[in-house]
């Protein structure tokens, strides 16, 4: 089993528990005749024990959500797509909800999917007010010869499918907020509550 150094004894047995799903050999699935194995990378970079937790725990949820689907006979393309709905929603992950905001504090998302059997690919950039983005990117490769559409275009294209919208700001997490404030050295001209310093003592310690 992997080891891993962390300050925080609560973190222990969620990571404990994490290794020991990833070391385990993938388990055949009797509807599908064959054995899978779901892999969810939740970014990089230094953090603190505490959105370490935070970050393990969401993966392990995905990867749950994804498994889950193939067990459903679910294809690859739907495992992924499940998995990355439950990381675009948790404000942990920059994707979808967590999304850092650019300099005019927007969300600007871009996401990309492939099928590995044909080598093909569907992806969006800079799309605003959805809730998935993947969902769009999966839907550009399946139905457009298009590799990729960007802002208004996959904007317009998204009004014309079920896909889910948000009205405009409610992709904003509070802690993205923090974050660009904190980044423009503008923090302390803003009153926070409890709950915000929380989070902002630990963007702080992660900045």
């Amino acid at each position: 089993m992997p080891t891993y150094k962390l300050c925080n004894p609560h973190c222990k047995p969620l990571v404990e528990s994490l290794a020991t799903s990833i070391c385990e050999p993938a388990i055949e699935m009797s509807d599908l005749k064959k054995k899978c194995c779901i892999i969810v990378h939740g970014g990089c970079g230094q953090c603190s024990d505490t959105v370490m937790c935070e970050k393990l725990d969401g993966c392990k949820k995905a990867v749950c959500r994804g498994y889950k689907k193939m067990m459903d006979g679910g294809n690859a393309l739907d495992a992924v797509e499940a998995a990355l709905w439950w990381l675009e929603c948790d404000e942990f992950f920059n994707c979808g909800y967590g999304s850092v905001l650019n300099q005019l504090g927007d969300v600007q998302m871009d996401a990309s999917i492939m099928d590995g059997n044909r080598f093909e690919i569907g992806s969006v950039a800079a799309v605003s007010d959805i809730e998935h983005p993947i969902s769009l990117a999966k839907f550009v490769l399946e139905n457009y010869p298009n590799t990729i559409l960007v802002g208004d275009g996959a904007k317009k294209l998204s009004r014309c499918t079920d896909m889910h919208w948000i009205s405009g700001g409610n992709m904003v997490s509070p802690k993205a907020i923090l974050a660009l404030h904190l980044s423009n050295n503008c923090s302390q001209d803003l009153k926070y509550d409890v709950e915000d310093v929380q989070s902002a003592d630990l963007l702080k310690s992660n900045h």
